[in-house]
């Protein structure tokens, strides 16, 4: 039987072979309110290898310091409070910046609260903390130095 740490514990996720749905009954309990967007955090996918020592599956992302680096900068939009985007003024020459199921970049300020959920590293953010809708987050790559 499988422990209740074991059962949660955030092993990443592929962007390309993920099922949204059951991703969305592991929000359950969770609605953010006001102005809130819910993030499952993108976490390169953390491999297990088979007996024989083989990786499964190809997408393993050997490099620590990009992990760490990027851990947190985009992710999967799993919910969106009711009050999101509906200002008509406000959004009326931009539209809606995302909705579920987009993968989407995002500021981490100080309107980002990250957290837990059953061990999923999630972040609840306000709407305007969008930057971009990305088609894969592993595009995203860091520099090899800063810009500033």
């Amino acid at each position: 039987m499988m422990t209740a740490a074991e059962k949660y514990e955030d092993k990443g996720i592929d962007p390309l072979n993920y099922d949204f749905e059951e991703l969305l009954k592991l929000y359950e309990g969770y609605q953010p309110v006001g102005w809130g967007i819910l993030i499952r955090v993108f976490k390169p996918l953390i491999m297990d290898k088979t007996k024989g020592g083989l990786l499964l599956p190809d997408i393993l992302q050997d490099d620590k310091q990009m992990r760490e680096t990027f851990y947190g900068f985009s992710g999967l939009v799993i919910k969106v409070a009711r009050g999101v985007y509906k200002e008509e003024t406000r959004y009326k020459l931009t539209g809606e910046y995302c909705k579920p199921g987009d993968w989407v970049t995002f500021s981490r300020g100080a309107t980002c609260q990250a957290f837990a959920w059953k061990g999923l590293t999630s972040v609840r953010i306000e709407e305007d903390c969008i930057l971009s809708i990305v088609d894969n987050p592993i595009n995203i790559k860091p520099l090899a130095s800063p810009l500033y």
